[in-house]
């Protein structure tokens, strides 16, 4: 799977981490058509069953069987999350076979770690929202790695999990699915190879993000919540991170989709993205 992965861009759906984080209902399965990678997903809201695919060998062949595969199944006869890398690679007598349409909601956002370390850089709003943090905790807070191999780390980001449901008001529905992958990604965090990201004010855990450093010197986000009722933690966090980042060498940011939620698409737009891995569903072309 990563041998595949690792001949395209970091598109965090065929990241590894991610897949198998957001697993919990053992939805997600792999397999090998055409040389290509298959995957049966559930979706990160629904959980219904689709199918992508990452790879560049007999394109037209293996998206018409997916598709029929679908049919055949009583799936929805469309497939999601097919990047941008995939598409390129379509003849325009294959593009012309089937319906190519862009996924704006699942579009990767690609962020410069030296750029958002540098507040000068930021939004006006981003800065005052940092200097009032600044002004209030600066004093007393910290900022660094997490082990998050301790159960001690684990229970502060859990506490922290559940502070920022209360105060976004989210119902246990809500959040199910996203707290489970964060529980199941602290659990096997270690064979994960994932780090963590946090700070601090008064010893007391106000932000976090979990991610992992892949190849081409990117960093993917996984995971983090803030405790806003800290005015400016959510900002002084990504700018301390981002400088952290750019100290061990990486140059980008993987911030992941926004999955069409407004608060979520402003948030990561604010973050001043220097581009977006796209992505597109491709279906069936209608008769004519």
């Amino acid at each position: 799977m990563r041998k595949i992965a690792q001949q395209f861009p970091t598109y965090s759906d065929f990241n590894f981490v991610s897949m198998f984080t957001w697993n919990n209902d053992d939805a997600i399965s792999i397999t090998d058509l055409n040389g290509n990678l298959v995957v049966r997903f559930s979706d990160y809201e629904s959980g219904d069953i689709f199918l992508s695919f990452l790879g560049s060998t007999k394109l037209s062949d293996t998206i018409q069987k997916l598709l029929n595969y679908c049919v055949d199944k009583g799936l929805e006869p469309k497939l999601r999350l097919i990047g941008s890398s995939v598409i390129d690679k379509l003849t325009e007598s294959e593009r012309r076979k089937f319906l190519v349409q862009e996924d704006r909601d699942n579009h990767d956002y690609i962020l410069s770690a030296s750029f958002l370390s540098d507040i000068s850089k930021s939004h006006s709003q981003k800065r005052t929202k940092y200097r009032h943090f600044e002004r209030e905790h600066g004093n007393r807070a910290k900022f660094h790695i997490l082990d998050l191999g301790l159960s001690s780390t684990q229970n502060e980001i859990q506490e922290l999990l559940i502070e920022w449901q209360q105060i976004r008001l989210k119902n246990d529905d809500e959040v199910l699915r996203e707290f489970s992958a964060i529980r199941r990604s602290l659990k096997h965090a270690v064979e994960l190879n994932m780090l963590g990201y946090g700070t601090y004010v008064d010893n007391k855990l106000v932000a976090f993000t979990l991610f992992e450093i892949v190849h081409d010197k990117t960093a993917m986000l996984h995971f983090g919540k803030s405790n806003t009722t800290y005015i400016g933690s959510n900002e002084t966090h990504h700018n301390q991170m981002a400088s952290y980042l750019v100290s061990i060498g990486i140059e980008f940011m993987n911030n992941e989709q926004d999955l069409g939620v407004e608060g979520l698409r402003h948030s990561k737009l604010a973050s001043q993205p220097v581009g977006f891995l796209k992505k597109y569903t491709i279906s069936l072309a209608p008769k004519k």
